[in-house]
């Protein structure tokens, strides 16, 4: 076996020192230094994996309660159960959200508000038509039971509204007078 032989001459004596290491020594030397720069560079990549993710998750935090309160939005609910307080993106898009929540409550009410204004109307206009035509089938019932009793001037005068009645349902806007 070869040994490694190191020399080193003293400057202050000038003798030259002989050192004879085993390669065993040396071989040994550097396998656990190799282990040990493995072990150190194992560690501090999972510390900077453990410190990525810590802060990703603090990065991204916000970001994921924005998601959360979006997932939860559906059409009964609109109400938006959380409060980002910041001056970045995530508290704009926030406000943005609530603001537009907002409005949607808000058209959402006048547009039911208009439909029940609508409904009434609906029912005031049916109601409209159907009390000129009650009136005139009302005027036409008493001008038959006259006209069975023998009132015959009750008969005249029930005719006469009935016929008014049914030409102002025509919407003619002049009527004779005679």
């Amino acid at each position: 076996d070869a040994l490694p032989i190191l020399y080193h001459t003293s400057r202050l004596t000038n003798w030259t020192t002989l050192n004879v290491i085993p390669e065993r020594e040396i071989v040994s030397a550097f396998t656990k230094t190799l282990h040990n720069i493995i072990l150190i560079t194992l560690l501090l990549v999972a510390l900077m994996i453990a410190c990525i993710f810590l802060i990703t998750s603090l990065l991204t935090r916000k970001i994921r309660l924005l998601a959360n309160a979006v997932r939860h939005i559906d059409g009964d609910c609109l109400d938006f159960p959380i409060e980002i307080h910041t001056q970045d993106e995530i508290g704009a898009l926030s406000s943005q959200f609530k603001a537009m929540l907002n409005r949607i409550r808000h058209l959402l009410l006048q547009v039911k508000k208009e439909e029940e204004s609508k409904h009434r109307a609906e029912i005031a206009a049916l109601q409209f038509q159907m009390n000129p035509h009650f009136l005139y089938n009302t005027l036409n019932t008493i001008k038959f039971l006259s006209a069975l009793q023998g009132t015959d001037n009750i008969a005249k005068v029930a005719e006469a509204l009935s016929s008014l009645m049914h030409t102002n349902m025509d919407g003619r806007s002049f009527i004779h007078v005679e």
